[in-house]
């Protein structure tokens, strides 16, 4: 049941009249045959029924009025995929070493990664791998400084990015700007990354308006929003209390992420923003085999930190212990 392709590696031709009388002007046909000697593609080009090991063929030349007796040998290739690509921060498992096709290759998110897209692409009777390869990415927004168009009722810009995913807002988990004309709310990443997803959860209670015409852009400019390249735009409404994940058409580098509703009066509150990029490190991936489960640890510009938190001495015994 595996797939083959055929390709001939030799051939023999001879040449029989037509017209006895007729001059098949030698020079030209001889070389026309020498082409074909060296060419697959006069037989590739016509659906021939191709004996495995060897086949004998009539061929009419209607350019000379003549018929070429072609004998060739062929040989069996089997089709197999070359070997999958393998994406940032991902391991690989293949079903079959052979890589012929009904091969799968199953994608894994290294610790601290979160996965988009699918985990298993299969091996094609082309040859051709199919199906997209996954995006392993690691949220870049979380405590990240943050800024909004305004702010009301305590729900400040970095309630959206401080890992607390509840959508209940009555105890300020949220963010929350007043009610105005197209209100936008940004996140600073302290340096441009290429961002590839992004991740919003709305609003959840007290009959708070939905986020409807939400757009996502991403770029280096941090005072006009229309200059960074866009990355989604929803025109419906998303629903209260619900997460959607947003997946720009190519990565967008960036410094800043905005999100606004474009022309829309109303008041934008957002509850959690993560954005993913393959490009940094996680923290599960700085942290040494031995540390404590309390060890303070960050990662930024794929450079791993561990934050010491003990009591303070006094500045003598600080200076001391620096020098």
């Amino acid at each position: 049941n595996v797939t083959q392709d055929v390709k001939v590696v030799g051939a023999g031709i001879s040449v029989f009249s037509l017209q006895k009388d007729k001059d098949l002007e030698n020079q030209r046909l001889a070389k026309k045959i020498s082409n074909l000697t060296q060419s697959n593609d006069y037989f590739n080009h016509r659906n021939h029924v191709v004996d495995w090991k060897k086949a004998d063929l009539l061929v009419h030349d209607s350019e000379y009025d003549i018929m070429l007796s072609i004998n060739f040998h062929c040989m069996l290739i089997h089709v197999r995929c070359g070997h999958p690509p393998i994406p940032l921060n991902a391991k690989l498992t293949l079903s079959s070493s052979s890589l012929v096709p009904g091969t799968t290759a199953s994608y894994r998110c290294d610790e601290g990664y979160e996965t988009f897209g699918n985990s298993q692409i299969s091996c094609s009777s082309s040859g051709q791998w199919a199906g997209e390869m996954p995006f392993c990415g690691v949220n870049i927004a979380y405590r990240k400084p943050a800024n909004q168009s305004t702010t009301v009722r305590g729900g400040t810009a970095l309630n959206a990015n401080d890992g607390e995913t509840s959508s209940d807002h009555e105890t300020k988990k949220c963010s929350e700007t007043q009610k105005e004309a197209s209100p936008w709310w940004q996140v600073d990443l302290l340096r441009p990354y290429a961002v590839k997803v992004v991740r919003v959860t709305t609003r959840g209670c007290c009959g708070h308006q939905p986020l409807q015409d939400l757009e996502i852009r991403v770029g280096n400019s941090s005072t006009d929003l229309q200059r960074n390249p866009l990355c989604a735009w929803f025109p419906g409404t998303i629903d209260e209390g619900s997460t959607k994940t947003f997946t720009c058409a190519r990565p967008l580098i960036g410094e800043y992420v905005f999100l606004q509703l474009v022309g829309v009066e109303g008041s934008l509150s957002l509850c959690e923003v993560e954005v993913f990029t393959p490009d940094e490190f996680s923290v599960d991936r700085c942290a040494p085999k031995d540390s404590p489960e309390e060890a303070q640890l960050a990662a930024f510009a794929r450079t791993c930190y561990e934050f010491g938190v003990s009591r303070g001495g006094s500045f003598q015994e600080a200076r001391a212990y620096c020098q």
